[in-house]
């Protein structure tokens, strides 16, 4: 019988897809005699074969040919279709179908691929890692030997296993009752997997036939907190325990695309590594967010007190300033507390203010006197010790100057608003 016809050296594992020769195509036996779910089934199996492992294989098994072909559980209707979707492919000595045309365009990827990761590492100088690798032709028994010098596992340790997972598939939760469960290396043998147990995981016959390259690890999902189970149930039914790394430390074997070529394994570990220290995260200290002004807001003595300070070097006069602050008041505190919205928030309402009564000397909305120049400072709602600081406070911002300067006109006022 035909030798396997695609060597474990062969690697298109993550490369979506071959080359398909439309010419070729239309001109085959196959389109002209083919019915429409005889050309989709064996299209759908190309696709499939292309991720299987060895590449461009399927195995000999019409339940699991009639799932890839699409068919799911039809064994009846597959078998109808077999003959003809399977045209091309050839059963090798290791009772799997190969497709010839298929295996030399994967002999074809896996050069290229080989040839840019070379690429790679001459470019950074990076020497590629020596990694027990697949020798050409190597039987499944050698790639077996191999795997168990990485590491091996004991009956004790698969039946342990089993039953931790009910004798049940992780990957689709079948029944040993219903189909085989076999031992499915998460990191397939051909790519240089351990044997060990910890590379090992409980899978139906059709589910380890169709993960072709995947490497995921299905123990998590299928049973939370497998690996301290399974220790218990070790140490409970064979009174041992096992150098099993738990699956969050599973590290024996990894696959590097840019500066590591194919798969290094590593021993398991006699010890767990030293944890990780959490990395600090240093939080930028956030902006003051603003705030709406307060519904019982009154003008504070010292917000009237620059007010007024402010106006009066305009030449107003006093009393017609302190008139004009209460209005000014009114109109700042009904107009923010009347707008809606993030705009009636701010941050510093000391400084709305101030720029509230900027604006309004931009504006020309300063005061300008009363219509007889004589307006009485008391009867504006002023208090005697108002007036005082607020000419206090204009005297030692302009000192007392001569007559028609703002301290003399501040001290004009004062014996008025005192009453005297």
């Amino acid at each position: 019988m035909t030798e396997p016809l695609t060597d474990p050296a062969v690697d298109v594992a993550g490369l979506p897809g071959f080359m398909l020769n439309v010419v070729r195509l239309l001109s085959s036996e196959l389109v002209a005699i083919s019915t429409g779910d005889e050309f989709k089934a064996a299209v759908l199996l190309w696709c499939r074969s292309w991720q299987q492992t060895p590449a461009c294989s399927l195995p000999d098994d019409d339940r699991v040919l009639a799932s890839f072909a699409g068919l799911g559980a039809d064994v009846k209707k597959w078998r109808k279709v077999r003959d003809v979707a399977l045209r091309g492919f050839v059963r090798c000595a290791d009772g799997r179908l190969y497709h010839p045309v298929l295996v030399e365009d994967a002999k074809r990827a896996s050069k290229a691929r080989q040839q840019r990761r070379d690429a790679i590492d001459r470019r950074w100088g990076n020497a590629p890692t020596e990694v027990p690798r697949p020798a050409e032709g190597e039987a499944r028994a050698d790639r077996i030997r191999r795997a168990r010098s990485i590491g091996r596992h004991t009956d004790e340790e698969w039946a342990a296993l089993l039953t931790v997972f009910g004798n049940r598939c992780v990957r689709c939760g079948a029944s040993g009752a219903v189909a085989e469960i076999c031992k499915d290396h998460i990191v397939a043998v051909s790519r240089a997997g351990s044997d060990h147990i910890d590379n090992i995981q409980p899978m139906c016959t059709p589910c380890n036939s169709s993960k072709g390259v995947n490497d995921t690890d299905y123990r998590s999902a299928a049973r939370k907190g497998w690996y301290e189970a399974f220790t218990a149930e070790l140490k409970k039914s064979y009174g041992r325990k096992t150098p099993v790394l738990p699956v969050q430390r599973r590290d024996a074997t990894r696959r590097a695309e840019t500066n590591v070529r194919g798969w290094e394994s590593a021993p398991p570990l006699a010890t767990p590594p030293p944890p990780v220290a959490a990395p600090v995260v240093v939080t930028p200290p956030q902006e003051a967010r603003g705030s709406r002004l307060p519904s019982d807001w009154t003008l504070p003595e010292d917000w009237r007190e620059w007010a007024t300070t402010e106006l009066l070097p305009l030449g107003g006069g006093l009393p017609a300033i302190i008139g004009y602050v209460e209005r000014a008041a009114e109109r700042f505190r009904d107009h923010w507390l009347g707008k809606a919205g993030k705009d009636g928030a701010k941050r510093d309402w000391l400084a709305t203010w101030r720029n509230w009564v900027r604006e309004d000397i931009d504006r020309g909305k300063a005061p300008k006197g009363t219509a007889n120049g004589k307006t009485d400072a008391a009867g504006s709602g002023s208090s005697p010790d108002y007036v005082a600081r607020v000419v206090e406070r204009q005297r030692a911002r302009f000192g007392s100057g001569g007559q028609g300067s703002p301290g003399a006109d501040a001290a004009a006022v004062l014996p008025a608003a005192s009453g005297g």
